[in-house]
C-alpha cells in the first residue's frame, strides 16, 4: 500500500477492492446456485432459458457491486494523482527584463538587474511565522522564483515557501535551482 500516500485514497481503494471481491463471491455464489438448483429441479424448459437467468444473475450483482467498487478505486487514483501533482515543487522563474535608464535627454544604456521584493502582507507573515517559533528575522532574500523566499536568522538560511496561509520551511537540497541562485548570489 506505499502507493497510496494520501489517507483518503488508501481508504478508498480498499473499499473499491473489498465491494469488487464481494461482488465476485457474489456472482460465483449465484451462479452455483443457479446451475445447481436448474440441474436438481429442472426449472428450466429450455438451454436459451437457463442462460438467460444465469446471465441475469451475473450481469445484476456486476452492474450494482462492481461498478461501484471499480468506480472507488478509479476515485481513489484520481486523489492520489492530484495528491501527487499538489506535493510536487513547482519552480516559476520570473525573469523580468533588464532595465535601460536615460537620464536628461541623454541616451545612457545602465542595465541593472530589478530587484525582487515580497508584499508587506508576505513579509508580515515571514515574521510572525518564525517570531511565534521564537527566533528573529535578520534579513530576507527573495529569489527569481515565485513564492520562495531566503530568511536569515543568526546567521543560518532558512529556505521559505510563501503560502496562501502559513509559510512552510522546506529543505534547499530539494531545490536545486534555487540554492544555486543563492550560492552564486553570495560569490
Amino acid at each position: 500500500m506505499k502507493r497510496y500516500s494520501n489517507r483518503v485514497a488508501k481508504f478508498l481503494f480498499i473499499i473499491g477492492v473489498l465491494i469488487v471481491l464481494s461482488g465476485a463471491l457474489l456472482i460465483g455464489l449465484l451462479i452455483y446456485g443457479e446451475f445447481s438448483s436448474a440441474n436438481e429441479y429442472h426449472y428450466y424448459s429450455s438451454d436459451s432459458e437457463k442462460w438467460r437467468m444465469i446471465l441475469t444473475s451475473v450481469l445484476y450483482p456486476l452492474n450494482t457491486i462492481g461498478f461501484s467498487g471499480f468506480f472507488l478505486i478509479a476515485a481513489a487514483e484520481l486523489i492520489q494523482v492530484l495528491h501527487n501533482k499538489n506535493n510536487t515543487p513547482v519552480l516559476t522563474y520570473t525573469d523580468h527584463p533588464l532595465v535601460d535608464k536615460t537620464e536628461d535627454g541623454e541616451a545612457i544604456t545602465e542595465k541593472e538587474e530589478p530587484l525582487h521584493q515580497l508584499k508587506a502582507a508576505e513579509q508580515f507573515k515571514v515574521h510572525h511565522f518564525f517570531d511565534q517559533l521564537g527566533l528573529k528575522v535578520d534579513d530576507i532574500i527573495v529569489p527569481p522564483y515565485e513564492g520562495y523566499c531566503i530568511v536569515l536568522i543568526n546567521d543560518d538560511e532558512q529556505l521559505i515557501e510563501i503560502g496562501e496561509f502559513q509559510p512552510k520551511i522546506l529543505k534547499f537540497h530539494d531545490y536545486p535551482e534555487i540554492m544555486e541562485w543563492y550560492k552564486n548570489k553570495e560569490d
